[in-house]
């Protein structure tokens, strides 16, 4: 049987060997938030009890959780009270307001995005920086990558008004997402800035400029494509 080992020491172990800048405890907590209310302030408990022992191996380490926006702000860019107070709950333990973003559901274009949308979840704690540990925007049959530009055109620009400890787009390639539910492949498979032939989508250029007119050249390596071995290979020709 294998022991059980509460969840903040596996943090703290994790934290050691990979010695990042950020840390999240959780990912989308509102699903967890809303599934399991009557746990709330145990996860609130772990997470600050992982904060303190965090914060006293490295000073500078950032602490965080987030949630997706779509549980914090409407789409008239309003405030969600009831999920704006589970964060504040997280209260002072968090180091920022963490939201994940994926408005492209077959419902909601970027013209129907209210203005200050991506700033509006700052309002739950306007003294810390916003995170985005996640977001991005489909390009696809129904969405197109003009539509998607704008989208992180926008984003960018709403951003930038607004103290930001990082902002993480997903995902670079599109993704071919095998095995996966016809949902989720919709929802994701075309979100990449890069096409999966390899040709870049308008987003990308887009990016490569507003980089160019703000510090160095974004460097992508080449993908890589799976080969089979040449064991494998040889294995293969042999039963033919």
């Amino acid at each position: 049987m294998i022991p059980k080992v509460p969840l903040a020491a596996v943090i703290i172990l994790a934290v050691a060997a990979i010695e990042p800048e950020i840390v999240s405890v959780g990912i989308e907590t509102d699903f967890f938030w809303r599934a399991h209310p009557d746990q709330w302030t145990a996860f609130h408990d772990m997470l600050c009890a992982a904060g303190v022992r965090l914060r006293a191996q490295d000073s500078d380490i950032h602490v965080t959780t987030y949630f997706t926006l779509s549980s914090l702000v409407d789409r008239e860019g309003n405030a969600i009270q009831t999920g704006q107070e589970a964060i504040r709950e997280l209260l002072p333990c968090i180091d920022s307001v963490g939201y994940s973003d994926y408005p492209a559901d077959g419902t909601l274009h970027v013209e129907d995005i209210p203005p200050g949308y991506f700033v509006a979840a700052a309002a739950v704690a306007p003294e810390l920086p916003l995170i985005l540990p996640e977001f991005g925007y489909r390009a696809d049959d129904v969405y197109s990558e003009s539509e998607q530009e704008a989208y992180l055109r926008r984003a960018f620009s709403e951003l930038s008004e607004h103290p930001i400890r990082a902002a993480v787009l997903y995902s670079l390639y599109d993704q071919s997402y095998l095995g996966t539910p016809p949902w989720f492949k919709e929802a994701f498979g075309g979100i990449g800035l890069i096409r999966l032939d390899g040709t870049p989508k308008r987003s990308y250029a887009m990016i490569h400029r507003t980089r160019r007119q703000h510090g160095p050249p974004i460097h992508v390596e080449p993908r890589l494509q799976c080969v089979p071995s040449p064991r494998k290979a040889a294995g293969r020709r042999g039963t033919r």
